[in-house]
């Protein structure tokens, strides 16, 4: 049957409009900082939303489940039932990535590919890939979330990434996941020789004591070098820079340069702290603190979430993430955030998905889940 005219024209127009829109979890490359937003190359502002890849960082909280191209095409837009997750942060260890503490490294160069072909599928599905220092050595003592970046391995790790990646223009840096027990001239600039080494300074001073003398020494890198560092190796992307204080504590003096802020609103005082059910719906508290900063420079969530299977009283994990979703969306701009996590596994303690063959969410995963896709 031959449509008439104007309904011809009007299938036509639809047809087209349809066909000229983006994939689902699409981000324009050209990703850079404009006052306290992101923005892509026409000056559009972008909020990055998308999941964790954990497990891929080692230490004693990797799963060490490795990453497959099905499972990011499930957390891009592959299928019908997909996450269409914007972002995919990407845990990494220096390590393992760089070989320079050989006791430590497992086959740098096999992981180093590993690394790679995880962030090719991240990025070949218009998704931006986050790439995480999530571990340091402490002087090549031992892999794991130690308080600074010990400086010649983290030195040695940013100029490797940022040149490897500096061609892929939706790859960003994170310099250094979560550091803490440092103040925050430390954390800007580091320190010849790092103190408190994971000692908490909430501890009484004999323990704090012991735990000095028995903790290897080092040079911490601080923020402000490598950031340097990377945007120098690497001009064009967007470097991510945690707070000090488990990325909790809004700094009083910005670094120099264009960074994005990142800031992970966990209540509790330390890592296993947070299965405590009084400090699972703190983290607001934590969030307005950074309503300042956000007025300045953009601020990303880059870890968020609520523990799903961890042998505690479940007290609406989803109510969490609501809570949290909430208030990143009102502001203006909207933050951009990273819900954790995918670990390659349907068992971990913060895990969002029920199954790995369908990848679709457990509970406290659906408002992730849903926000992702409604926000695509």
């Amino acid at each position: 049957m031959r449509l008439p005219r104007r309904a011809l024209i009007a299938a036509t127009a639809a047809t087209a409009a349809c066909l000229a829109q983006p994939s689902p979890a699409a981000v324009p490359p050209g990703l850079h900082v404009s006052g306290n937003r992101i923005v892509n190359s026409t000056g559009h502002t972008v909020v990055l939303r998308g999941v964790n890849r954990a497990g891929t960082e080692g230490g004693g909280d990797s799963s060490g489940v490795p990453v497959t191209a099905a499972e990011i095409g499930w957390l891009g837009s592959d299928h019908a039932t997909s996450w269409h997750a914007g972002a995919v942060r990407v845990l990494v260890g220096e390590a393992q990535w760089t070989g320079a503490c050989t006791a430590l490294a497992d086959q740098p160069s096999t992981y180093r590919k590993r690394i790679d072909a995880e962030v090719r599928w991240i990025t070949a599905r218009s998704m931006v890939a986050l790439v995480d220092l999530h571990t340091g050595t402490a002087g090549c003592a031992n892999v794991g979330r130690h308080a600074m970046p010990d400086a010649p391995v983290a030195q040695q790790f940013w100029s490797s990434v940022a040149r490897h990646f500096a061609a892929n223009p939706r790859v960003a840096f994170e310099l250094y996941n979560e550091p803490h027990w440092v103040s925050e001239q430390i954390w800007r600039d580091g320190t010849p020789k790092a103190t408190f080494q994971d000692c908490d300074p909430t501890l009484p001073l004999t323990a704090r004591v012991v735990c000095q003398a028995t903790q290897p020494r080092y040079r911490a890198a601080g923020m402000q070098e490598l950031y340097d560092l990377v945007t120098r190796t690497a001009p064009g992307h967007l470097v991510v820079v945690d707070a000090y204080d488990w990325a909790t504590a809004p700094p009083v003096q910005l670094l120099r340069g264009h960074p994005v802020y990142a800031m992970h609103p966990y209540s509790c005082p330390g890592p296993g702290a947070c299965q405590n059910e009084g400090y699972a719906h703190a983290n607001l508290d934590l969030l307005k603190r950074w309503v300042p900063i956000a007025k300045k420079a953009p601020v990303w969530v880059t870890e968020f979430g609520w523990p799903s299977k961890a042998g505690v009283r479940d007290i609406d994990g989803s109510g969490y993430y609501r809570e949290t979703l909430s208030f990143l969306e009102s502001q203006k701009p909207a933050w951009g955030w990273l819900a954790f996590a995918f670990d390659g596994s349907d068992k971990g303690a913060f895990t969002l998905t029920s199954d790995t063959s369908t990848y679709a969410p457990n509970s406290t995963g659906v408002p992730v889940y849903r926000a992702l896709r409604r926000f695509s």
